[in-house]
């Protein structure tokens, strides 16, 4: 069984060490602490949290798509009460994503269709995945996640697993992620893959290097969640 910290929790979940501390604290998110002094967290714990007390919730922009309607409809749901929502602090809508599947099945939404989207997340560094598959599996609606430890790995998944979009780090021992990305890239196969290229590197070339290789975006380590989910939202084809 896999264990978290305090600080990937906080990191997954874009909030706090303190807040995180005080969900245990009030006993909403078990954990046990180590000899000295640290919380740990189990990984089915958290995902339980994340079930009960952290559901995915929506845009109202999100939830015109998935319901091909317009803005202004989804906010007139939520006016004449049909469609529950809450506020933020900023005075945007958020909308549950269980509230919006309660909402299309009472008034006859068909089904979405699709197959959920696959997402590959390739790096050698076993933190960096923990953080963004913990992060990506709390997304509505809920990818098919895989990852890999490694460039040769990662492309024998391609193969095997056939992502829509694959999440990339560049610095890996052996085969490093430009040449992933380039085999990727010339193979007709899989050229369609969606690649999206991640890095610690300092050096400004690493970002035209790998866009020549074909990736088809790039995020700058350290990022902040919103900017990983983000830039995964523009890259995943429609209807998935």
């Amino acid at each position: 069984m896999r264990y978290l910290t305090t600080g990937q929790v906080a990191k997954a979940c874009e909030v706090s060490l303190v807040a995180v501390k005080n969900w245990i604290r009030e006993g909403k998110l078990k954990a046990f602490q180590t000899p000295g002094g640290h919380f740990r967290i189990a990984d089915d714990e958290f995902r339980r949290f994340q079930t009960v007390h952290r559901q995915g919730y929506l845009t109202t922009g999100q939830a015109a798509k998935t319901c091909q309607v317009s803005l202004v409809a989804v906010k007139n749901w939520i006016k004449d009460g049909k469609l529950q929502a809450f506020q933020t602090p900023g005075g945007h809508f958020r909308i549950a994503a269980d509230e919006l599947q309660r909402f299309r099945a009472a008034h006859s939404f068909p089904e979405e269709n699709g197959e959920p989207c696959r997402i590959l997340v390739v790096d050698d560094d076993p933190q960096s995945v923990e953080v963004v598959l913990l992060a990506l599996s709390a997304t509505h609606p809920p990818p098919k996640l895989e990852a890999a430890s490694n460039g040769y790995e990662g492309l024998l998944k391609v193969g095997t697993f056939r992502p829509h979009l694959l999440m990339l780090d560049l610095r890996m021992p052996e085969l490093d992620g430009f040449e992933v990305c380039r085999r990727i890239k010339s193979d007709p196969a899989t050229r369609d893959t969606k690649v999206l290229a991640i890095t610690a590197y300092p050096e400004e070339f690493a970002k035209e290097k790998i866009l020549d290789c074909g990736a088809d975006a790039f995020l700058a380590k350290p990022f902040k969640i919103t900017e990983l989910i983000a830039q995964v939202r523009q890259l995943i084809p429609a209807g998935h």
